[in-house]
């Protein structure tokens, strides 16, 4: 006797929300990708006009006025107003948002439009969920701590909307309930990070001529701990002089923890760096490096951590929420302190003095992304906790 299968779910029509249009390629290509082979209509909303790879996917884009950075009342108003117009339009059955703002504000507008089903993603508690630094004065403390109250107030109201919240790391759920952000009981799914496309980051050999190439990838921020990746060049240039290469990439960007032109351009002309700016292919630059370095003080999952996984490089990176997650000690990498820069360098002097370690922990490192990272994986568990 035979046994008729279930219908497949109907498609339904599902709305992406993000900070920026770029990011949507990038860190969800693959996931838009999925929920469209599964027979979803799915739209995307962010500031920017897209890139051409984003509409190559088969989405329909919907570009919204919203301001990354800032926070002032009536902007953000007219950016909710606008985001609610569009989703009404959308009618969708399902709303993901992420990135710190489009994920508050694609909550509230969501919840206002009346959609059915809505998600939010945390990729990161960053500068506002951190204490602060050593050297800030007491002004600045004070803005934090009344833009962190401001902030928190925001999450608790749109996590509330909420059918499930996705993190990426267990700290940040744990935080989220310290402070008392998510609603007592409510559904927490977390997933490893955004994954890594395993084919596109394929494995490289470690480059065995010429000097250890050092590379840090991201923002330049503050709290990406490029101040410590700057700190740590120096003493190997002390210790080493020219053998040691330090590379940065990534863009200036507009936020309180900020790296200025004038600070980068002087610690070029010290010759302690290196710096490229931001490329859009960082395969080259990783197959080039012998160890990935992030002294970031917090992430989610770290993305260019993952890319450095996937290549086959070792990590160094702190004990520090998201960052812990790209590393098994010893087995792929190191982890060392927060804002030490003096631990960092011995880091970085072991893979100096025994390049053997860089070697075998980045085939460690890739292992760990096809058992762990793999965005397939990630998706999966990403349109399950959506029911797509």
């Amino acid at each position: 006797m035979t046994h008729a299968l279930p219908p497949p779910p109907p498609p339904r029509t599902v709305a992406v929300v993000a900070g920026e249009a770029r990011s949507l390629v990038r860190f969800r290509g693959r996931l838009l990708e999925a929920m469209i082979a599964r027979g979803h209509r799915v739209h995307t909303i962010a500031p920017g006009d897209p890139p051409p790879e984003l509409l190559a996917l088969g989405v329909r884009h919907h570009r919204w006025d919203m301001h990354r950075t800032g926070a002032r009342p009536w902007q953000e108003v007219r950016a909710i107003a606008r985001l609610t117009g569009i989703l009404r339009g959308i009618a969708p059955d399902a709303v993901l948002s992420y990135s710190t703002k489009a994920m508050v504000w694609g909550a509230l507008a969501a919840a206002v439009a009346r959609v059915p089903n809505i998600y939010t993603m945390v990729t990161g508690l960053g500068y506002l969920f951190q204490p602060p630094a050593p050297e800030e004065d007491l002004r600045a403390r004070a803005r934090r701590l009344v833009l962190a109250m401001v902030t928190r107030s925001w999450f608790r109201l749109a996590f509330a909307q909420t059918r499930a919240v996705l993190v990426q790391n267990a700290d940040d759920a744990a935080e989220l309930r310290r402070l008392h952000v998510l609603p007592v009981g409510h559904r927490v799914v977390r997933i490893a990070g955004s994954g890594i496309d395993l084919e596109h980051y394929g494995a490289h050999p470690v480059p065995r001529e010429g000097p250890p190439v050092f590379l840090f990838v991201g923002r330049l921020l503050r709290d990406k701990g490029l101040g410590e990746f700057v700190a740590a060049a120096r003493r190997l240039r002390q210790r080493y002089g020219g053998a040691v290469r330090c590379v940065v990439l990534g863009p200036l960007d507009v936020n309180p923890s900020q790296i200025g032109r004038a600070e980068l351009d002087a610690w070029v002309a010290e010759g302690v760096i290196e710096y490229a700016g931001e490329v859009d292919d960082v395969r080259p630059w990783l197959r080039a490096c012998t160890a990935f370095v992030l002294p970031s003080y917090r992430e989610g999952v770290p993305r260019s951590g993952l890319e450095a996984m996937a290549v086959g490089r070792a990590i160094l990176t702190t004990d520090a929420p998201g960052c812990r997650e790209t590393v098994e000690p010893e087995g792929n990498g190191v982890l060392v302190p927060v804002r030490d820069a003096e631990a960092l360098a011995a880091a970085m002097a072991r893979v100096v003095e025994r390049p053997e370690l860089a070697a075998s922990w980045g085939r460690r490192s890739r292992a760990l992304a096809e058992a762990v990272f793999d965005v397939h994986m990630v998706n999966a568990e990403i349109l399950a906790a959506m029911a797509l």
